[in-house]
Protein backbone atom coordinates (compact mmCIF):
# COMPACT_ATOMS: atom_id res chain seq x y z
CA UNK A 1 0.00 0.00 0.00
CA UNK A 2 1.06 3.54 -0.60
CA UNK A 3 1.00 6.28 1.99
CA UNK A 4 1.19 10.02 1.50
CA UNK A 5 4.42 11.69 2.50
CA UNK A 6 4.22 13.50 5.80
CA UNK A 7 7.04 15.99 6.10
CA UNK A 8 7.39 18.65 8.72
CA UNK A 9 10.26 20.45 10.37
CA UNK A 10 9.55 22.87 13.21
CA UNK A 11 11.90 24.83 15.42
CA UNK A 12 10.71 25.40 18.97
CA UNK A 13 12.51 27.74 21.33
CA UNK A 14 12.55 27.11 25.04
CA UNK A 15 13.77 30.15 26.97
CA UNK A 16 15.25 30.15 30.43
CA UNK A 17 15.95 33.11 32.68
CA UNK A 18 19.34 33.82 31.14
CA UNK A 19 18.57 34.47 27.47
CA UNK A 20 15.94 34.76 24.78
CA UNK A 21 17.17 33.90 21.30
CA UNK A 22 15.71 32.59 18.06
CA UNK A 23 17.71 30.83 15.36
CA UNK A 24 15.58 29.07 12.70
CA UNK A 25 18.73 27.88 10.89
CA UNK A 26 19.18 25.05 13.41
CA UNK A 27 17.43 22.10 11.77
CA UNK A 28 17.57 18.35 11.36
CA UNK A 29 19.00 17.16 8.06
CA UNK A 30 17.95 15.60 5.77
CA UNK A 31 14.75 17.62 5.88
CA UNK A 32 12.79 14.82 4.15
CA UNK A 33 12.29 11.38 5.62
CA UNK A 34 10.39 8.45 4.10
CA UNK A 35 11.93 5.08 4.82
CA UNK A 36 11.12 1.38 4.86
CA UNK A 37 10.24 -0.24 8.18
CA UNK A 38 13.42 -1.45 9.88
CA UNK A 39 15.69 0.69 7.65
CA UNK A 40 18.63 2.69 9.01
CA UNK A 41 18.71 6.41 8.23
CA UNK A 42 21.58 8.86 9.03
CA UNK A 43 20.49 12.22 10.49
CA UNK A 44 22.29 15.24 11.85
CA UNK A 45 21.72 18.62 13.44
CA UNK A 46 22.97 21.52 11.35
CA UNK A 47 22.93 25.30 11.69
CA UNK A 48 25.05 28.17 10.45
CA UNK A 49 25.03 29.78 13.92
CA UNK A 50 24.86 26.65 16.05
CA UNK A 51 26.71 27.03 19.37
CA UNK A 52 29.95 25.05 19.52
CA UNK A 53 29.59 24.28 23.25
CA UNK A 54 26.10 22.82 23.21
CA UNK A 55 25.05 19.28 24.06
CA UNK A 56 22.73 17.48 21.62
CA UNK A 57 20.37 14.68 22.65
CA UNK A 58 17.96 12.75 20.41
CA UNK A 59 14.66 10.93 20.90
CA UNK A 60 12.00 9.31 18.70
CA UNK A 61 8.41 8.30 19.36
CA UNK A 62 9.12 4.94 17.71
CA UNK A 63 12.25 3.15 16.61
CA UNK A 64 15.78 3.63 17.92
CA UNK A 65 18.46 6.32 17.67
CA UNK A 66 22.09 5.32 18.11
CA UNK A 67 23.93 6.96 19.72
CA UNK A 68 21.35 9.03 21.58
CA UNK A 69 23.67 12.04 21.84
CA UNK A 70 25.99 13.85 19.46
CA UNK A 71 25.88 15.76 16.19
CA UNK A 72 25.42 12.74 13.89
CA UNK A 73 23.31 9.70 14.70
CA UNK A 74 21.62 6.76 13.00
CA UNK A 75 17.85 6.33 13.25
CA UNK A 76 16.50 2.79 12.89
CA UNK A 77 12.83 2.75 11.92
CA UNK A 78 10.34 0.50 13.74
CA UNK A 79 9.02 -2.62 12.05
CA UNK A 80 5.49 -1.24 11.81
CA UNK A 81 4.59 1.61 9.38
CA UNK A 82 3.31 5.01 10.44
CA UNK A 83 4.44 8.52 11.36
CA UNK A 84 7.37 8.99 13.74
CA UNK A 85 8.49 12.21 15.42
CA UNK A 86 12.26 12.59 15.76
CA UNK A 87 13.41 15.31 18.17
CA UNK A 88 16.83 16.89 18.64
CA UNK A 89 17.41 18.94 21.79
CA UNK A 90 20.35 21.36 21.83
CA UNK A 91 21.25 22.67 25.29
CA UNK A 92 23.75 25.35 26.25
CA UNK A 93 24.26 27.19 29.52
CA UNK A 94 21.90 29.92 28.39
CA UNK A 95 19.25 28.44 26.16
CA UNK A 96 17.58 25.30 24.86
CA UNK A 97 16.50 24.67 21.26
CA UNK A 98 14.29 21.80 20.16
CA UNK A 99 13.72 20.91 16.53
CA UNK A 100 11.63 18.03 15.20
CA UNK A 101 11.34 15.98 12.04
CA UNK A 102 8.28 13.92 11.18
CA UNK A 103 9.39 10.78 9.37
CA UNK A 104 7.03 8.47 7.47
CA UNK A 105 7.79 4.80 7.92
CA UNK A 106 6.31 2.68 5.14
CA UNK A 107 6.48 -0.79 3.62
CA UNK A 108 6.63 -2.13 0.08
CA UNK A 109 3.37 -2.60 -1.79
CA UNK A 110 2.65 -6.32 -1.45
CA UNK A 111 0.75 -6.43 -4.74
CA UNK A 112 3.36 -4.73 -6.90
CA UNK A 113 6.43 -5.14 -4.69
CA UNK A 114 6.96 -1.42 -5.22
CA UNK A 115 9.29 0.20 -2.71
CA UNK A 116 8.85 3.78 -1.50
CA UNK A 117 10.38 6.64 -3.49
CA UNK A 118 14.00 7.50 -2.84
CA UNK A 119 14.73 10.12 -0.22
CA UNK A 120 16.57 13.30 -1.17
CA UNK A 121 19.93 13.84 0.45
CA UNK A 122 20.43 17.06 2.40
CA UNK A 123 21.93 19.99 0.53
CA UNK A 124 24.31 20.28 3.47
CA UNK A 125 26.13 16.95 3.89
CA UNK A 126 25.79 15.02 7.12
CA UNK A 127 29.25 15.14 8.64
CA UNK A 128 31.03 12.69 10.89
CA UNK A 129 32.92 14.19 13.84
CA UNK A 130 32.69 17.63 12.22
CA UNK A 131 34.57 16.33 9.18
CA UNK A 132 35.72 19.10 6.85
CA UNK A 133 36.45 17.09 3.71
CA UNK A 134 34.61 18.13 0.56
CA UNK A 135 34.45 16.86 -3.00
CA UNK A 136 35.84 19.91 -4.80
CA UNK A 137 36.38 18.73 -8.39
CA UNK A 138 35.10 15.94 -10.60
CA UNK A 139 36.72 15.04 -13.94
CA UNK A 140 34.16 12.82 -15.64
CA UNK A 141 34.90 13.87 -19.23
CA UNK A 142 38.68 13.70 -19.72
CA UNK A 143 40.34 14.52 -23.02
CA UNK A 144 40.58 11.83 -25.70
CA UNK A 145 38.48 9.37 -23.70
CA UNK A 146 37.30 6.44 -25.76
CA UNK A 147 34.03 4.62 -25.22
CA UNK A 148 33.95 3.04 -21.79
CA UNK A 149 35.82 3.91 -18.59
CA UNK A 150 38.78 6.26 -18.72
CA UNK A 151 42.02 5.91 -16.75
CA UNK A 152 42.24 9.71 -16.56
CA UNK A 153 39.07 10.42 -14.62
CA UNK A 154 39.62 11.79 -11.12
CA UNK A 155 37.85 13.07 -8.02
CA UNK A 156 39.46 15.82 -5.97
CA UNK A 157 39.03 16.15 -2.20
CA UNK A 158 39.92 19.19 -0.08
CA UNK A 159 40.24 19.68 3.68
CA UNK A 160 38.92 23.16 4.53
CA UNK A 161 39.23 22.60 8.27
CA UNK A 162 41.95 22.89 10.89
CA UNK A 163 42.71 19.22 11.62
CA UNK A 164 44.33 16.33 9.77
CA UNK A 165 41.72 13.86 8.45
CA UNK A 166 42.40 10.30 7.35
CA UNK A 167 40.15 9.19 4.46
CA UNK A 168 41.50 5.65 4.24
CA UNK A 169 38.71 3.13 3.57
CA UNK A 170 36.13 5.85 2.95
CA UNK A 171 33.79 5.13 0.05
CA UNK A 172 32.55 6.89 -3.09
CA UNK A 173 29.14 5.86 -4.43
CA UNK A 174 28.22 6.99 -7.93
CA UNK A 175 24.89 7.67 -9.56
CA UNK A 176 24.58 4.46 -11.52
CA UNK A 177 21.22 3.32 -10.19
CA UNK A 178 22.39 -0.03 -8.86
CA UNK A 179 25.12 -0.79 -11.42
CA UNK A 180 28.42 -1.80 -9.89
CA UNK A 181 29.64 -1.30 -6.35
CA UNK A 182 30.93 1.76 -4.49
CA UNK A 183 34.64 2.52 -4.71
CA UNK A 184 36.86 2.13 -1.63
CA UNK A 185 39.60 4.74 -1.13
CA UNK A 186 43.16 3.74 -0.28
CA UNK A 187 46.71 5.05 -0.73
CA UNK A 188 48.32 4.96 -4.15
CA UNK A 189 51.33 2.89 -3.12
CA UNK A 190 49.19 0.21 -1.44
CA UNK A 191 47.91 -0.75 -4.90
CA UNK A 192 50.91 0.26 -7.02
CA UNK A 193 53.89 -0.26 -4.70
CA UNK A 194 57.11 1.28 -5.90
CA UNK A 195 55.48 3.21 -8.75
CA UNK A 196 55.94 6.92 -8.14
CA UNK A 197 53.97 9.66 -9.90
CA UNK A 198 56.75 12.19 -9.38
CA UNK A 199 58.85 13.55 -6.57
CA UNK A 200 56.39 16.28 -5.64
CA UNK A 201 53.36 14.19 -4.69
CA UNK A 202 52.55 12.03 -1.66
CA UNK A 203 51.63 8.44 -2.47
CA UNK A 204 52.00 6.66 0.88
CA UNK A 205 49.44 8.48 3.02
CA UNK A 206 45.68 8.94 3.10
CA UNK A 207 45.80 11.76 5.65
CA UNK A 208 44.69 15.12 4.25
CA UNK A 209 46.14 18.03 6.28
CA UNK A 210 44.30 21.35 6.63
CA UNK A 211 44.01 23.36 3.41
CA UNK A 212 45.44 20.54 1.32
CA UNK A 213 44.20 18.54 -1.65
CA UNK A 214 43.95 14.86 -2.42
CA UNK A 215 43.20 13.41 -5.85
CA UNK A 216 41.58 10.00 -6.29
CA UNK A 217 42.79 8.29 -9.48
CA UNK A 218 42.12 5.02 -11.22
CA UNK A 219 44.73 2.40 -10.20
CA UNK A 220 45.45 2.10 -13.94
CA UNK A 221 46.22 5.81 -14.39
CA UNK A 222 49.89 5.11 -15.13
CA UNK A 223 49.11 2.54 -17.86
CA UNK A 224 47.78 4.92 -20.51
CA UNK A 225 49.48 5.31 -23.87
CA UNK A 226 50.37 8.24 -26.10
CA UNK A 227 48.50 11.43 -25.21
CA UNK A 228 46.52 9.48 -22.62
CA UNK A 229 49.61 8.66 -20.55
CA UNK A 230 49.42 10.51 -17.21
CA UNK A 231 48.35 13.89 -18.63
CA UNK A 232 48.10 15.81 -15.35
CA UNK A 233 50.76 17.78 -13.48
CA UNK A 234 49.99 17.71 -9.77
CA UNK A 235 51.13 20.54 -7.49
CA UNK A 236 53.71 19.82 -4.81
CA UNK A 237 52.44 17.81 -1.82
CA UNK A 238 49.20 16.70 -3.49
CA UNK A 239 48.06 13.47 -1.84
CA UNK A 240 47.43 10.83 -4.52
CA UNK A 241 44.80 8.24 -3.64
CA UNK A 242 43.30 5.36 -5.56
CA UNK A 243 40.84 2.47 -5.24
CA UNK A 244 41.37 -0.87 -3.53
CA UNK A 245 38.36 -2.69 -5.00
CA UNK A 246 38.02 -1.41 -8.56
CA UNK A 247 40.02 -0.53 -11.67
CA UNK A 248 38.02 2.59 -12.48
CA UNK A 249 36.11 5.35 -10.75
CA UNK A 250 32.38 4.78 -11.13
CA UNK A 251 31.66 1.43 -12.73
CA UNK A 252 34.21 -0.77 -14.46
CA UNK A 253 32.05 -0.76 -17.61
CA UNK A 254 31.39 2.97 -18.02
CA UNK A 255 33.44 4.84 -15.41
CA UNK A 256 32.22 8.33 -14.55
CA UNK A 257 29.84 9.97 -17.02
CA UNK A 258 30.15 13.72 -17.53
CA UNK A 259 28.91 14.15 -21.09
CA UNK A 260 26.40 11.33 -21.53
CA UNK A 261 23.47 10.03 -19.54
CA UNK A 262 23.03 9.01 -16.84
CA UNK A 263 25.32 11.80 -15.64
CA UNK A 264 27.28 10.69 -12.60
CA UNK A 265 26.35 11.94 -9.16
CA UNK A 266 28.73 11.23 -6.28
CA UNK A 267 28.43 10.54 -2.58
CA UNK A 268 31.53 10.44 -0.37
CA UNK A 269 30.63 8.50 2.75
CA UNK A 270 31.84 6.48 5.72
CA UNK A 271 30.50 2.96 6.08
CA UNK A 272 30.73 -0.14 3.94
CA UNK A 273 29.88 -1.40 0.49
CA UNK A 274 26.28 -1.91 1.56
CA UNK A 275 25.66 0.70 4.27
CA UNK A 276 26.14 4.48 4.49
CA UNK A 277 26.90 5.27 8.11
CA UNK A 278 27.40 8.97 7.38
CA UNK A 279 27.50 11.08 4.24
CA UNK A 280 30.52 13.39 4.11
CA UNK A 281 30.13 15.27 0.82
CA UNK A 282 28.19 15.03 -2.44
CA UNK A 283 28.30 16.19 -6.05
CA UNK A 284 25.23 16.63 -8.23
CA UNK A 285 22.48 16.87 -5.56
CA UNK A 286 21.94 13.10 -5.45
CA UNK A 287 19.18 11.03 -3.93
CA UNK A 288 19.50 7.57 -2.43
CA UNK A 289 17.68 4.59 -1.04
CA UNK A 290 18.69 2.07 1.59
CA UNK A 291 21.85 0.98 -0.25
CA UNK A 292 24.86 2.91 -1.63
CA UNK A 293 24.15 1.16 -4.93
CA UNK A 294 20.88 3.12 -5.22
CA UNK A 295 22.45 6.57 -5.54
CA UNK A 296 20.80 8.46 -8.41
CA UNK A 297 20.22 11.99 -9.61
CA UNK A 298 17.27 13.58 -7.81
CA UNK A 299 16.08 15.08 -11.13
CA UNK A 300 15.09 18.32 -9.41
CA UNK A 301 17.56 20.58 -11.23
CA UNK A 302 19.95 20.81 -14.20
CA UNK A 303 22.66 19.19 -12.13
CA UNK A 304 25.01 17.32 -12.44
CA UNK A 305 26.29 19.28 -15.40
CA UNK A 306 26.67 17.95 -18.90
CA UNK A 307 30.19 19.02 -19.82
CA UNK A 308 32.20 18.73 -23.06
CA UNK A 309 35.36 16.65 -23.31
CA UNK A 310 38.40 18.06 -21.48
CA UNK A 311 36.24 19.85 -18.90
CA UNK A 312 35.87 19.15 -15.20
CA UNK A 313 33.41 20.56 -12.67
CA UNK A 314 34.83 22.48 -9.68
CA UNK A 315 33.22 23.51 -6.40
CA UNK A 316 33.35 27.28 -5.93
CA UNK A 317 33.30 27.44 -2.10
CA UNK A 318 34.59 24.25 -0.50
CA UNK A 319 32.58 24.52 2.71
CA UNK A 320 29.29 25.46 1.08
CA UNK A 321 26.34 23.37 -0.06
CA UNK A 322 26.18 21.03 -3.03
CA UNK A 323 24.00 23.32 -5.15
CA UNK A 324 24.13 24.07 -8.85
CA UNK A 325 25.16 27.66 -8.05
CA UNK A 326 28.25 26.46 -6.16
CA UNK A 327 29.86 24.63 -9.11
CA UNK A 328 31.50 25.76 -12.35
CA UNK A 329 33.13 24.19 -15.40
CA UNK A 330 36.93 24.17 -15.65
CA UNK A 331 38.67 23.79 -19.00
CA UNK A 332 41.19 20.91 -18.91
CA UNK A 333 40.73 20.53 -15.15
CA UNK A 334 43.11 21.49 -12.36
CA UNK A 335 43.56 18.52 -10.01
CA UNK A 336 45.17 19.46 -6.70
CA UNK A 337 44.51 23.16 -7.15
CA UNK A 338 41.75 25.58 -6.20
CA UNK A 339 41.20 29.05 -4.80
CA UNK A 340 40.04 28.06 -1.33
CA UNK A 341 40.82 29.83 1.95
Amino acid sequence: MKKSIALLISLILFVNACAQTTDPSIIIIPDKCKIVAGEEFPISLEGSNMPSNGEISWSATKGEINPSTGLNVIYTAPLEPGAVIITALLETEDVKYSTTLICEVTVADLATNEVPPITTLPSTPIRTNNTTIAITEVMAAPCYAATGPSKNEYIELYNYGNNDIDVNEWWIATGDGGAGTPDKITTWDSVNPGFSLGNNVIINSSVIPPNRFAVVLSPLYYTGTGINLMPYIFPKDTIILTLSNSDYLGTDTSGLLGNSTPFSTLVLYVGSESVMDAVISTYGTPAYGSSPKNVVDNNLDIFPFSVPDCHSVERIVASQHDLVTNWREIDLGNPGEGNYP
